[in-house]
C-alpha cells in the first residue's frame, strides 16, 4: 500500500505483470476538467475501441483522428480528436471541452491499452466503501508507527 506518489498506471501494470504484486494506492482524477468543473464529462464517459483505433463520445459522436505518440520522456500515447464541426453544435459542450481552435474539439490523450484500462478501473474502485476501507489500513498502520515511535 502506497500514497498517490507512487501510483501510475505503469506502476499498477508492472507490479502485476513482473512482480506479482498489487500496488494499492490512489491514482488521480479523471482529467483536469473533470476537478475544474462539476457536471464535466469525463475520458472514461467515451468508448474507447482500441481495435478500430476510434472513440465515440456520449453524444454518438465519433472521432476524426487516431494517432499514437511519444512524449518527451518516451512515454507511449495516442491522442484522439473530434472534430469541432461535431462539438460545436452539441448541447454538452461546456460539459466537454473548452478547445478553442477551429479543427478540432475534445481531445483525449490515452495511455496504452491496458494501462488506460487499469486506471479507468482503478477510478471506479477508489469510490467504493470497500476501496476506501481497505485502503485506510495503510493510515492505521502508519498512525501505530507514530506512537511506537
Amino acid at each position: 500500500m502506497v500514497d498517490a506518489g507512487y501510483v501510475t498506471a505503469a506502476h499498477i501494470v508492472t507490479a502485476r505483470d513482473v512482480h506479482r504484486i498489487e500496488l494499492l494506492g490512489p491514482v488521480g482524477a479523471d482529467t483536469v476538467h473533470e476537478r475544474l468543473a462539476d457536471g464535466h464529462i469525463p475520458q472514461s464517459a467515451f468508448h474507447v475501441d482500441w481495435d478500430a483505433k476510434q472513440v465515440t463520445c456520449p453524444q454518438g459522436t465519433t472521432s476524426v483522428s487516431w494517432s499514437d505518440q511519444r512524449r518527451p520522456s518516451g512515454t507511449p500515447i495516442t491522442q484522439v480528436h473530434l472534430a469541432a464541426a461535431d462539438c460545436a453544435p452539441c448541447p454538452r459542450r461546456g460539459d466537454c471541452t473548452t478547445a478553442k481552435n477551429h479543427k478540432w474539439g475534445r481531445t483525449l490523450t490515452l495511455r496504452p491499452r491496458e494501462q488506460q484500462q487499469i486506471l479507468w478501473q482503478r477510478r471506479t474502485e477508489q469510490q467504493t466503501d470497500e476501496w476506501k476501507a481497505r485502503y485506510n489500513v495503510r493510515g492505521s498502520h502508519l498512525a501505530r508507527l507514530e506512537l511506537t515511535t
